[in-house]
């Protein structure tokens, strides 16, 4: 654990050697070959010279002290490191050193880093995910959430988008259903910031937006287009395209996730399997094909949440039904959010959101849409007749 005073973990009268030996000589079975060795390995990883190990922790600065402290922590190679607000104290270029050794040992040692902080600019920087808390509870992960957003594009006379508000929790799938024009794929690309809100506030783990970088917030999201974009390249190329701020893919990862979007059979009848090429645009497969590994991509991040953009519409029903009820699986802690023209796809959506004209005019479950919202019971209507209807 690395506390924000190094000093709570550093003995002032004792030398770096010794306290990072301390450690060991508790701990290890180790040589003392073996623990000079490794003592001198980790000091070198923090960025000091092997000599700083016959000095006593007063004769430091203080960022150098808190690297002293993050090789303490790490002396014993652990899998999680906590970091309690460790550069809260110190000035802003000292934090920016601090901040990319942490994520530099974090790939070298394989490390889980949980990270407390209440400053908003290092959690932008470092955190693969945020957890928002409160009264010792986690109050957000996972979420999305409108506050009364309306939207227009600028100098445009009519809003696209009317006094929105939901609240999707995390595990959740919201579902989003209506005729073409009606603002489906606008209300979603308001998440990733394709295009913001002109009134009103858009959330993602109950913190505004428009307060993260690209990078964190996207890193959140997996994204799938109607209109799938395949690469030049093989089929575990174009899955794996992307950084997602995490490390690089194994093979295993991507296969699952192939497995997962219902890929699989098509994917190890071609010639190469998983090393077969995808041209440009993925003019040599189908439509279908493509969307499956579009989906796959985006699993293959593992975000926080999924954004489906009438992603299903190129796959038969069949493919369309196995493969939502393995993503239900495979993804129950994450919350989707689904743009949809077929009733079938939906049905089964914790809440479904039915927009005409930019407005909200209904929300709720499938059962309870049919009920009470015309809008909804004439789409519905229009792909399923009463007795498929009143059998689902």
């Amino acid at each position: 654990m690395v506390f924000q005073n190094p000093y709570h973990s550093l003995n002032p009268k004792m030398k770096i050697y010794d306290i990072l030996k301390e450690s060991l000589d508790i701990n290890t079975k180790l040589s003392r070959s073996e623990k000079k060795e490794r003592i001198e390995q980790i000091i070198k990883d923090v960025g000091l010279p092997v000599e700083a190990l016959e000095n006593y922790p007063h004769e430091f600065s203080g960022g150098q002290r808190q690297r002293i402290a993050i090789a303490r922590a790490l002396i014993l190679k652990p899998q999680i490191l906590i970091a309690d607000e460790p550069v809260s104290a110190l000035d802003a270029s000292i934090q920016a050193q601090i901040l990319n050794l942490l994520n530099d040992l974090k790939k070298k040692y394989n490390l889980t880093i949980i990270f407390i902080s209440h400053d908003l600019r290092v959690i932008k920087y470092l955190a693969d995910r945020v957890a928002v808390m409160s009264l010792g509870e986690i109050k957000e992960i996972g979420t999305v959430e409108f506050k009364n957003v309306s939207f227009k594009y600028p100098d445009a006379k009519e809003y696209l988008l009317k006094n929105i508000s939901f609240k999707a929790n995390q595990g959740e799938t919201v579902a989003f259903i209506g005729s073409t024009g009606s603002g489906k794929s606008t209300l979603i690309n308001l998440v990733p910031r394709f295009y913001d809100a002109t009134e009103g506030t858009v959330l993602v783990d109950g913190i505004d937006v428009k307060e993260y970088t690209g990078e964190l917030l996207h890193n959140k999201i997996g994204y799938i287009p109607q209109k799938a974009v395949m690469f030049n390249g093989t089929i575990s190329s174009n899955v794996a395209y992307g950084d997602n701020g995490k490390e690089e893919l194994t093979e295993e990862q991507i296969k699952k996730a192939i497995e997962v979007a219902q890929g699989k059979d098509f994917v190890e009848k071609m010639d190469d399997k998983y090393n077969s090429h995808i041209a440009s645009g993925g003019t040599n497969i189908s439509g279908g094909q493509k969307q499956r590994l579009a989906i796959a991509r985006a699993i293959a991040r593992d975000p926080e949440i999924y954004i489906f953009d009438d992603s299903f519409s190129a796959l038969d029903y069949k493919t369309d039904a196995a493969l939502r009820k393995a993503l239900k699986k495979h993804t129950k802690n994450a919350t989707s959010l689904i743009v949809a023209q077929r009733i079938g796809t939906i049905m089964n959506a914790d809440k479904i959101i039915v927009l005409d004209n930019g407005k909200c005019v209904g929300m709720g479950t499938h059962k309870e849409l049919l009920k009470k919202c015309k809008v909804y019971k004439q789409i519905a209507l229009s792909q399923l007749s009463k007795e498929e209807l009143e059998n689902e």
